[in-house]
């Protein structure tokens, strides 16, 4: 046989070339589970000119050049040997890789004829070098050549970086066999369900009746005494029984899974059919929206089952020793999430000889603790004086005392949202013609005001948001509420304070609420306001929640100044603007406020709040509701798989604008945007976003119909970044096949090699642009999995890397940043519809995809799997959008066709 060695030529493509290659083979994919098959490389389709090498008679040794695992910056090369099988010479003209999205491999070939005969049963040998420059597993295709035909090989490699085996991912592998610190309820040891009535809920064996009660903050929600005391609201001891009885699974699986499921939605349909019943005006309304409260309460109760602790100590700590401190893993991370005034219960494992011979009464089975302070790992709490007296004279000789603790629902909520859902039909409260407007109706109000030669506060408004203000201050279809339709980036919070400024102006009479969802929109709704000079602070105060401390740490000077707690509410209640999150305005139904008190509730984020969140501020509004947000981003945060079924997770916002027929999108009839002035603006001209950036998800979820607006300076600095691939577009999408990984039975996942990309892009960010880190509103590192923020957080600290904010799509939401860097963290086909079911990763879900992509604003960095994202329509979209603009880097992907 003839042997021809390769030595030194590396092909590279011209445009033409690549045209024809792009149609001499196609990716063949399983598009339910995204897993490609080891044999979609050599897959002969319509019009292709790549055949089968068996049928060619070409045999390779080994069939797949495989170079196993590497380290970055390697350089290995592996000889293939090619045979001729079949019966008939052939000429082999040579070999390349067909990518054009990297050079990982190459053909190495030695000058010489490029035209050689191989006879039957004669091989020759060709050399395949890897020159392992990307991290994670990178799979190519291998052109051979020959007279008449050509044949593919699949070369491949996993190669991985030095820091995934080094510092905290290092620790967090040796980690893995770690017993888990929370306990596992299993079917055979139920237990208490914190946070409910043990005659209705307890599933175990704890006696209430003997939990001495612990000590409450001074300033607590419970401390605070109002005329009127909320119902308990308490869910169906039959509901409960159901659903916490479904979680006490072993979490090892259940073959019967969807039986059981299937079991579950049948009789939570039998025990309340209002649950399959759309919304709609009468009994229905309340008893749906009642059941689905009850659901996501004890959904939150099931979860908060994993964070108790079996084991647990409790040591005196603090100024003169006045509380027991009690640590509390995943605590910073909010897992479990703990607030000052929370309760949990406590009990001792052992007998408590102890406390026993220390006190002249036989030690009780459980004790309630209330929290005071809270720190980095550790809650400070204050239980009944007896137990705090015994473990201060515990004997150092005797050995310490554990206990089994259990974190309870904070139920205040849940029983606010409750009253204001029995509110709703009422003509004095909430009328129906609020939650469900007509198309033509005849109990339309007269204008409210004039708005002739309207002189605006903020000069540098938008046609747009004047008109939104113009009709908004007219009002002439209320009792309907108004929507401002605010895409990312387009000043719906600013169009927001305007339209409360100009009713403060023109509407001597009128008494605002001004809510949000959140905090941190709360404050910033309180800062316009006070920042504009048209509202002073007599007339406008910030309610806080009982829970919420240290406000001066976390919000500007002008809006501490101006807050107050609940301990001060009548005094609250009497000012012109008051300013709180949507359930913090449930303290107001306590003084027995009635509709009609203010005039006016304008509502932020309002797609970000439940139905019954939002009922709260809306049945104290007599003349108008205005609702500002953007149903094509993240709704509610539902944690129960079936209040979220059942319609809990759609927010008032998106169900008026997706399924009332006076704001359907109509662009027949309204060619301007589609929707009716007089009910709806549509907020276009988009202040955030590089034109390049804002493209993808226009066309997605807006109709293309997004205005770039932004400032040239601000939009193009990142463009004379030199790791970016196009040097026009701030984009870079980086292919990279990991490893899923979880520690112990942690229920999170993190990805090591996206890990150590994401940290190295954040630290040449901050290499060219030091002063990112000196600014709030700097760089961004979103991902959608807990321990991947922990570890990117532990790496980024191991490297010496400023403090970058790393946090999920939901804590971003309603945010920007100058640069955002997302890691997608799954590499695993498999776990995908792990994913699905509990509503996690960036998967199947559109909104998520626009809140995470809609962020940046200069710059976007796109670290995952392509061959998994793919099967979704939104990120194949922008896949292919990064591909077609030269943006994209790392492992070989060719979209599906």
């Amino acid at each position: 046989s003839r042997t021809c060695n390769y030595r030194a030529v590396v092909v590279h493509l011209g445009e033409e070339d690549q045209a024809q290659t792009g149609n001499t083979w196609s990716q063949m994919w399983d598009l339910g589970t995204m897993v490609p098959h080891e044999s979609h490389l050599l897959t002969v389709s319509a019009g292709s000119s790549l055949t089968d090498p068996h049928a060619a008679g070409v045999q390779f040794q080994p069939p797949i050049c495989n170079f196993s695992r590497a380290s970055l910056g390697s350089d290995l090369e592996r000889k293939v040997s090619i045979t001729n099988a079949g019966d008939e010479p052939i000429v082999w003209l040579g070999a390349r890789v067909d990518s054009t999205t990297n050079d990982q491999f190459c053909v190495v070939k030695e000058e010489g004829d490029a035209r050689l005969t191989v006879s039957p049963g004669d091989s020759v040998e060709m050399l395949i070098r890897c020159l392992c420059r990307l991290p994670g597993t990178d799979t190519q295709l291998c052109i051979v050549e020959f007279a008449e035909f050509s044949v593919g090989l699949s070369l491949t490699v996993t190669v991985a970086d030095p820091l995934c085996d080094s510092g905290p991912l290092q620790s967090a592998a040796s980690s893995a066999t770690t017993p888990r610190p929370y306990a596992s309820f299993g079917r055979g040891a139920r237990r208490h369900v914190a946070g409910f009535d043990s005659q209705i809920y307890d599933t175990g064996d704890v006696d209430s009746a003997r939990v001495l009660p612990g000590v409450r903050p001074a300033r607590g929600p419970e401390t605070i005494r109002l005329p009127h005391r909320l119902g308990q609201h308490q869910p169906p001891p039959s509901m409960a029984r159901l659903i916490l009885g479904a979680g006490d699974g072993d979490g090892d699986g259940d073959d019967n899974k969807d039986d059981d499921e299937a079991e579950i939605e049948r009789r939570l349909l039998a025990g309340w059919p209002s649950l399959a019943e759309p919304l709609s005006p009468g009994r229905c309304y309340a008893a749906k929206l009642s059941a689905l409260l009850h659901l996501e309460e004890l959904a939150e109760a099931l979860s908060l089952r994993q964070y108790s602790l079996d084991l647990a100590m409790l040591e005196p700590a603090g100024p003169g020793r006045q509380y027991l401190a009690l640590e509390v893993p995943g605590l910073a991370e909010g897992r479990p999430s703990l607030l000052f005034g929370d309760k949990v219960r406590a009990r001792p494992n052992a007998s408590l000889q102890q406390l026993e011979a220390l006190n002249s009464r036989p030690a009780d089975p459980g004790y309630e603790g209330y929290v005071h302070e809270l720190r980095c790992s550790q809650a400070l709490l204050k239980f009944h004086p007896h137990l705090h007296s015994a473990l201060a004279q515990t004997l150092p000789s005797q050995s310490p005392c554990t206990f089994s603790v259990q974190f309870c629902v904070n139920r205040t909520g849940y029983r606010r949202c409750h009253h204001a859902v029995s509110l709703a039909g009422s003509s004095s409260s909430l009328p129906w013609p609020t939650l469900f407007p007509e198309l033509d109706s005849a109990d339309v109000k007269p204008p409210q005001a004039c708005c002739r030669s309207l002189e605006f506060f903020n000069s540098r408004l938008n046609e747009r948001q004047r008109c939104a203000v113009r009709r908004i201050l007219a009002g002439r279809r209320r009792p309907r509420p108004y929507v401002v339709f605010g895409p990312p980036g387009t000043g719906k919070t600013v169009t927001l304070v305007e339209c409360a400024l100009q009713l403060l102006n023109r509407l001597p009479d009128s008494r605002l609420l001004v809510c949000a969802p959140s905090n941190s929109a709360a404050d910033q709704l309180a800062d316009r306001l006070l920042a504009s000079g048209r509202v002073s602070a007599g007339q406008l105060v910030r309610l806080n929640a009982a829970r919420r401390k240290d406000v001066e740490s976390v919000t500007t000077p002008a809006v501490a100044a101006a807050s107050v707690g609940p301990d001060r509410l009548g005094r609250a209640a009497m000012h012109r603007v008051l300013v709180a999150t949507c359930v913090t305005t449930g303290w107001l139904h306590g003084l027995r406020l009635r509709r009609g008190h203010f005039t006016h509730a304008l509502i932020d984020e309002a797609g970000q709040a439940t139905e019954p969140e939002l009922l709260l501020p809306i049945s104290l509004a007599s003349e108008q509701v205005v609702l500002a947000g953007d149903p094509m981003q993240l709704g509610p945060v539902v944690q129960s798989p079936w209040a979220q079924k059942f319609g809990l997770g759609e927010s008032l916002l998106h169900r008026l604008l997706e399924s009332s027929p006076a704001y359907a999108r109509c662009p027949g009839r309204y060619p301007d945007d589609g929707y009716d002035p007089l009910l709806v603006t549509k907020l276009l001209q988009n202040y955030r976003s590089h034109p390049g950036l804002l493209q993808v998800y226009s066309s997605l979820f807006y109709h293309s119909e997004l205005i770039p607006c932004v400032d040239p300076a601000s939009g193009n600095r990142f463009l004379t970044w030199p790791s970016l691939p196009n040097p026009h577009l701030p984009l870079l999408f980086h292919g990279v096949i990991g490893e899923d990984r979880r520690e112990g039975d942690s229920p999170s996942w993190f990805n090591p090699a996206e890990t150590v990309l994401v940290t190295r892009y954040v630290i040449d960010l901050l290499a060219h642009w030091p002063g990112l880190a000196d600014v709030e509103d700097g760089i961004g590192v979103v991902t959608p999995y807990r321990k991947q923020a922990e570890k990117i957080r532990a790496m980024l600290l191991a490297t010496d890397s400023p403090d970058v904010r790393v946090a999920s799509v939901e804590e971003f939401q309603g945010q920007e940043r100058q640069a955002i860097v997302l890691s997608t963290v799954r590499s695993q086909p498999d776990l995908l519809a792990f994913d699905r079911q509990h509503r996690l990763g960036f998967l199947a879900s559109p909104r998520r995809f626009n809140v995470s992509v809609s962020r940046a604003a200069g710059l976007l960095v796109v670290v995952g799997n392509p061959h998994l994202l793919a099967a979704d329509p939104c990120w194949l979209a922008l896949i292919r959008y990064a591909l077609d603009n030269g943006c994209y880097v790392g492992c070989h992907f060719k979209p599906p066709p």
